[in-house]
């Protein structure tokens, strides 16, 4: 799909693979490069095929919410420079923000749901959104149909478990909050039926 560096692309299969699986919390991917905002479209369709996949920058943290319970990846297209709200609510859809999708009424209670989301995020510049963010410039993508984006996802899953089992011992991407899977050793044997 891209023309990029074997390290970027180890990096790029390894956030597919973490953002396919439910309980971690990839770092934000921030893409720059000439073709970046075509790169993040691709990239979308990968895993979570929406007709509009770039979106502006929500204002309100419960706006990132309702923008995230209808986009399992949501993707944003942001100039050189960022709000300190604006980078905080990102860094919090990351780790797990509480969402109000609907408004309180006389018939209704407030309903409220922890929801977090991998991040993509198509940038004219590198900018500097969370300290361990996962960074790549992409200046040449490849015409593709669904076939080809469908071999190149499992291309990139299949590179991106062997990367993450050839070196269980290491933390991709540094974040904190991706943690590996726990041990046979430190699994607990289910308790006895009774």
């Amino acid at each position: 799909l891209f023309s990029i560096t074997e390290p970027n692309a180890q990096m790029l299969a390894t956030w597919l693979v973490s953002a396919l699986l439910p309980d971690l919390k990839p770092p934000i991917l921030v893409i720059t490069g000439e073709e970046a905002f075509e790169a993040a479209q691709k990239l979308r369709t990968i895993i979570d095929p929406v007709k509009c996949p770039i979106n502006a920058l929500p204002v309100t943290e419960n706006q990132f919410g309702r923008l995230a319970l209808i986009n399992r990846v949501p993707t944003f297209s942001v100039g050189t420079q960022l709000t300190k709200n604006c980078i905080a609510h990102l860094n919090n859809l990351r780790k797990g923000i509480t969402v109000i999708p609907r408004e309180a009424s006389k018939t209704r209670e407030n309903v409220q749901t922890t929801i977090h989301r991998p991040i993509i995020i198509a940038a004219h510049a590198l900018i500097q959104i969370h300290g361990s963010q996962v960074n790549i410039e992409i200046n040449k993508t490849c015409s593709t149909n669904h076939d080809e984006i469908l071999a190149s996802l499992l291309v990139a899953v299949v590179a991106g478990i062997h990367e993450m089992t050839r070196q269980p011992e290491i933390e991709h991407f540094n974040a904190p909050d991706l943690v590996p899977a726990p041990t046979a050793a430190e699994l607990q044997p289910p308790p006895p039926f009774t």
